[in-house]
């Protein structure tokens, strides 16, 4: 596979003529997930100039603000793509490699082994816990495998084509504990995400703590120790909730509704994290809202309760609430988006 990917000439003919169909009000259902995500890509900048204009906001504005998010956006694609690089040698027999082998050669420097996540976390997992949860790992590639999009790849030995199938995913495990100073467990919250990676949030007040101290998912433990598969491109939940984008997700995969999950506060700030240091990219960060499935309550509030979202551009992240799903505006351009993941119990 070479070290970057350019968008072929039957590609560009396609893109180009779905974007006239969309011009001319012929409206097609487009199958190819990457051509829909390119065909975003052109016609959002449009989207956002004819907002600008009905609004009344300056062109100038737009040019200027606009116009730079969009090269941002492309340069970002464009680096995680040159990022995807072969292990050295040879492709080897797929039916011949170890399941930690055949991580390694699917998703290259997006496998986040065990080891590197103890090291990350300062957490020295048991040998009876290590070999359980490589055994986790086993089972997950199995599950992996025999996915809808990736069986016959898998059946044939198609290492090549494995990758592309997984090229916008990352591969790591979720471990409800992190070391302390000593090397102690503590259960793996937000509150202790804080105290031990400083560098990803912005300073705590030193007069009145932040909105979310005060509620219950602040010190909320991760969940369960599992293995993940994390989706790099974000659902955009601006037209549809994320319910239902991820019922989609789901039936892309084959799989059913419960192992295609929205994260939780908690989750989403943990994958970040993890994988901001093992990969050294902030890959979850963007100009949009990511909304989560944790929601929170006022003491005297009654209905629903409200929504956490967070957002990171480049390193920090930012944990706000509201009412419902965050919406796009003019002047704050953060399309609200659910990142979703695979897991299998």
């Amino acid at each position: 596979m070479s070290e970057t990917i350019s968008t072929s000439t039957e590609d560009i003919e396609v893109l180009a003529q779905a974007i006239i169909d969309l011009n001319n009000g012929q409206i097609e259902q487009v199958s190819d997930s990457a051509l829909l995500y390119d065909l975003s890509e052109h016609v959002k900048p449009y989207i956002d100039r004819l907002i600008a204009l009905r609004q009344g906001d300056s062109l100038l504005d737009y040019n200027e603000n606009g116009a730079e998010d969009q090269s941002k956006s492309k340069k970002t694609h464009k680096k995680r793509k040159i990022r995807r690089r072969n292990p050295e040698g040879p492709l080897p027999e797929l039916d011949s490699l170890a399941p930690q082998e055949k991580a390694h050669w699917i998703f290259m420097e997006r496998f986040i082994p065990l080891e590197r996540n103890q090291e990350i976390l300062g957490y020295q997992l048991s040998e009876e816990d290590a070999e359980a949860y490589q055994q986790a790992l086993n089972r997950m590639i199995d599950n992996l495998l025999v996915l809808v999009p990736s069986i016959d790849a898998a059946q044939s030995g198609d290492i090549p084509a494995l990758q592309q199938i997984f090229a916008s995913t990352v591969l790591f495990f979720r471990n409800p504990f992190l070391g302390d100073d000593d090397g102690h467990p503590t259960p793996c919250t937000i509150e202790a995400l804080r105290q031990r990676f400083p560098a990803y949030f912005y300073k705590r007040r030193k007069k009145n703590p932040n909105w979310f101290e005060r509620f219950p998912f602040y010190t909320a433990p991760l969940g369960e120790a599992r293995w993940v598969l994390c989706d790099i491109e974000a659902l955009n939940c601006t037209l549809r909730r994320p319910e239902r984008k991820l019922a989609s997700y789901a039936r892309h995969w084959g799989v059913s509704d419960e192992h295609a999950t929205q994260k939780t506060a908690v989750e989403d700030i943990y994958d970040r994290i993890i994988c901001g240091e093992a990969l050294e990219e902030n890959i979850f960060a963007g100009t949009y809202n990511a909304c989560t499935s944790t929601h929170y309550r006022n003491k005297r509030r009654k209905g629903p309760g409200k929504l956490v979202y967070t957002v990171q551009k480049k390193r920090k992240i930012v944990i706000n609430g509201s009412d419902g799903t965050p919406h796009w505006k003019n002047s704050k351009r953060l399309w609200p988006v659910a990142h979703p993941s695979l897991s299998f119990s």
